[in-house]
């Protein structure tokens, strides 16, 4: 591929310039830049589709620092200029060549560490219309707050944007607000996932805002406490949607009628779920299992399930439908190296 790119003179925008393509490849494993297309636009651009971390990925964190580090940006970053950098980056769409994280579609994450949250959120300020959106932290890690207020508030919701996945993130009241005020901008989202989170108040932030996305399939709750006020709200909620055919919840079948009251979780149960503990305690206290707990039942979708699916109480569902984007487009369109023959396909 680096062939192809020295061949075709290939360049990339990042925020320290335009830089030659094949150059900025020779310094990464390739693993770290395989989701990539090329785009014409007068000289032919190097643009990346995913970013990922698995068990066998590792988040590119080097290499993110790279595309979003300049002097001005690292001089102003305190001054929260990240919005900026977004302002500029979609402005030049119609004028040149766009940054080149600037057509990313999806991101998918797994255990999230915190030098890696930090990169995240400058990434996401150049991702103008992502389609999809999976992130999670280790189990029984409590990210800093303020950071994930940051990184909430970077996620760019567009008609684009297709499935919106924040699990075991620890999000409090205010980035769970923040998430549901900003949904009437992606009125086409299909999936929202947002279990094991101390959620409080942002459920019933939630609840009033659900009418803004219409298209709604696939609601994920499990392991958010809720009071009886809740329940109630969120129950009307989904009624009154009429297209949410699954609601993952600890107070909910699936279509979204409150279980028997005696059936609830008790507060003290709640108090031995890590999520709900606060920042200060100890590592070893949080690490689920120590008490009637197992880390494989936190897991989404592991409490009956084999932890190939994404979210808890979705027997009734196969993987393929809870996995973002496949109702409208098949993956393999943005596999590494697509070229401008697939234009339409990899416009986001």
């Amino acid at each position: 591929m680096i062939t192809v790119l020295e061949d075709l003179d290939g360049l990339l925008v990042s925020c320290s310039g335009e830089r030659k393509a094949s150059h900025f490849l020779k310094r990464y494993h390739p693993r770290s830049v395989q989701h990539f297309f090329l785009k014409n636009e007068e000289n032919m651009y190097l643009y990346f589709a995913r970013i990922y971390k698995r068990f066998d990925y590792p988040f590119p964190n080097e290499m993110l620092k790279d595309l979003t580090s300049s002097p001005r940006h690292q001089s102003n970053k305190q001054g929260n200029t990240t919005a900026l950098c977004l302002t500029e980056n979609t402005n030049n769409a119609s004028n040149g060549p766009r940054h080149c994280l600037s057509l990313v579609w999806e991101i998918d994450i797994e255990s999230l560490e915190g030098q890696e949250m930090e990169t995240l959120i400058d990434v996401l300020s150049f991702v103008a219309s992502p389609r999809s959106i999976m992130i999670s932290v280790q189990v029984g890690k409590i990210p800093n707050a303020q950071l994930l207020e940051s990184l909430v508030s970077n996620i760019n919701f567009t008609n684009k944007l297709d499935a919106l996945g924040l699990w075991r993130m620890s999000l409090t009241a205010k980035p769970a607000a923040i998430i549901s005020r900003s949904l009437y901008q992606a009125p086409n989202l299909r999936d929202l996932y947002l279990s094991y989170n101390p959620l409080g108040e942002g459920v019933s932030v939630l609840a009033q805002q659900l009418s803004c996305v219409p298209r709604l399939k696939n609601l994920r709750l499990g392991g958010v406490k809720m009071t009886r006020t809740q329940v109630d709200d969120l129950a009307a909620a989904v009624r009154c949607h009429r297209n949410i055919s699954s609601l993952g919840s600890y107070y909910h079948d699936e279509e979204g009628n409150p279980t028997p009251e005696n059936e609830w979780r008790r507060d003290d149960d709640w108090k031995r779920y890590w999520w709900y503990r606060s920042e200060d305690e100890s590592e070893d206290e949080l690490e689920p299992g120590t008490s009637a707990e197992s880390k494989d039942k936190l897991e989404p979708g592991t409490s009956t399930e084999s932890k190939n699916k994404l979210e808890p109480d979705t027997s009734t569902e196969a993987k393929d439908e809870l996995v973002p984007g496949t109702s409208t487009e098949s993956k393999d369109e943005l596999e590494s190296g697509t070229t401008t023959e697939s234009k339409d396909v990899l416009e986001p």
